[in-house]
């Protein structure tokens, strides 16, 4: 049995190296609304995979696959909307010598909040603090 301190330890280990999910922003909590169930799904599992400051992420179709159990024409219709409604880019690098794509990484992006909306002005008003 873990000790309390322990556990604490372990929380704060945790909260350190990853990205929880349980503090998105509230202006991505609001907008949630946009995703369909497998964007969702997607979106989650490149989370998980990303790098805490960069947000970037080095995932494969079968690893989403198996992680969200969707097929592949499900990822790939998830991953192109995620695009489309800007919630991620692709970017495919391109080996120079060859011409060949070699691998893909995907950036998790935090959309601008809605304008009008209560965390838009809240962000306003912190800039203009700021400045």
């Amino acid at each position: 049995m873990v000790n309390q301190a322990e556990s604490e330890r372990i929380k704060a280990a945790e909260a350190e190296t990853s990205l929880c999910l349980n503090r998105l922003p509230y202006h991505i909590r609001a907008r949630i609304c946009e995703f369909t169930g497998a964007e969702l799904k997607v979106w989650i599992a490149l989370l998980s995979h990303a790098n805490k400051d960069s947000r970037r992420a080095w995932v494969g179709y079968n690893l989403l696959m198996r992680e969200t159990g969707l097929s592949y024409h499900g990822v790939k219709e998830a991953i192109r909307g995620l695009r489309q409604k800007g919630w991620i880019s692709r970017y495919q690098t391109v080996d120079p010598k060859t011409g060949q794509r070699t691998t893909a990484s995907t950036f998790c992006k935090w959309p601008k909040p809605v304008d009008g909306t209560p965390w838009q002005r809240i962000l306003r008003r912190r800039k203009e603090e700021a400045e």
